[in-house]
């Protein structure tokens, strides 16, 4: 089953009141421990709660979400987006955790490697960022809407785990989304149905070492973000502000400077021309295609900024593996229809050279020669 997802729509929400206070201690059990925070919000009767509006169509056995997103009771809505990412490695992200110290424990040519995957929900506005998951791998992995359409899904078994924070922080808070489950008819069509699927959350501590382990490698993945500005993973937040664009442009051009260039695409037969220009509050990225004389113009700017890395390039570009080859510099931005695109400059000591991507290989030029 696939799931679009628009960008913003206000019919569902997860709702995190800005009375909350949410903070924890140390617990580590699966579904936290209750707090000074927790009992304050449970003696003033408040609720937080998470819903996800849906369609489901009379003609077809399909579903599609209307809206997922995140309100904080007040004029405040973080719209989601359903991510996943993947490791093939040993060791799960969930059996130990994450840092950055051990990351070649996760290399894909360990003896007894598998295929890991972790989906979450990714809900943010220009400084705040939640974080929402699963804390155990299982065998079928659902993204988070897809699991909370499951007819047979049980909230206390597999309560979805939210970290909220402010973007560029530390301190975090967190929530377990494991009460009240519920799904709504709410209007019906000649198509489809359409419901509101609600399960209530409540402030919780800190989860463990372990169940923090995928939100951890999404904060800060090391020598990763290379896989991860190629393929379509979350970069670490940063601010949609200016101060952050400036870092960002900056760490761009450090890689492939302004100006007019001439290169290749993916098979060498095609030619292709880019223009990088740094413009009064935008990085101005031009990809034409010569054969067919297709142009793309990305003008990118501070409030469409999401994420950003940069770090060491390697050979493959899907993996962590060997030397590193070169530098790159990496950031994801809002592409004006609900999701993101990453525009990944780099610089490499192979025939490849200068190199601009734009959403990993969908469309690169490569073997930059300046005009």
């Amino acid at each position: 089953m696939r799931i679009r997802f628009p960008q913003l729509s206000l019919f569902g929400s997860f709702v995190c009141l800005a009375s909350l206070g949410c903070s924890g201690g140390a617990s580590s059990d699966a579904t936290g421990g209750e707090d000074e925070d927790v009992g304050a919000l449970e003696r003033a009767g408040q609720a937080v709660s998470l819903h996800l509006a849906i369609a489901e169509s009379k003609l077809v056995f399909s579903s599609h979400v209307e809206s997922f997103s995140i309100s904080d009771g007040g004029d405040k809505t973080l719209p989601c987006r359903d991510r996943e990412f993947y490791l093939t490695s040993k060791d799960s992200l969930y059996k130990d955790g994450w840092s950055v110290r051990d990351a070649a424990r996760f290399g894909e040519d360990a003896e007894g490697a598998k295929f890991h995957e972790y989906p979450f929900a990714s809900c943010r506005d220009d400084k705040t960022e939640i974080l929402g998951w699963f804390g155990k791998e299982r065998d079928i992995e659902f993204i988070p809407s897809e699991q909370l359409l499951d007819n047979d899904y049980k909230p206390s078994r597999l309560p979805l785990i939210l970290q909220r924070k402010s973007i560029g922080q530390a301190d975090a808070k967190y929530f377990s989304c494991d009460g009240d489950f519920k799904k709504t008819l709410v209007r019906e069509s000649e198509n489809a149905k359409f419901f509101d699927i609600s399960v209530t959350c409540k402030a919780r501590s800190a989860p463990t070492k372990a169940q923090l382990g995928p939100v951890d490698f999404i904060a800060e993945p090391g020598p990763y973000a290379a896989v991860a500005s190629y393929k379509p993973w979350s970069l670490p937040a940063v601010a949609s502000d200016a101060a952050a664009f400036d870092r960002v442009r900056e760490a761009l051009l450090g890689q492939v400077g302004e100006g007019k260039y001439n290169g290749a695409m993916s098979t060498l037969q095609k030619t292709c021309g880019l223009e990088v220009d740094k413009t009064d509050g935008a990085l101005v990225v031009s990809h034409t295609i010569d054969s067919s004389s297709r142009t793309r113009r990305l003008e990118l700017r501070a409030a469409d900024l999401l994420g950003f890395a940069e770090g060491d390039v390697y050979a493959d570009p899907i993996r962590v593996k060997g030397e590193p080859v070169g530098k790159f510099a990496a950031a994801e931005f809002k592409d004006g229809k609900g999701g993101s695109l990453v525009v990944r400059f780099e610089a490499n000591t192979s025939l490849d050279a200068k190199i601009v991507r734009i959403n990993g290989s969908e469309t690169y030029c490569r073997r930059l020669v300046k005009e």
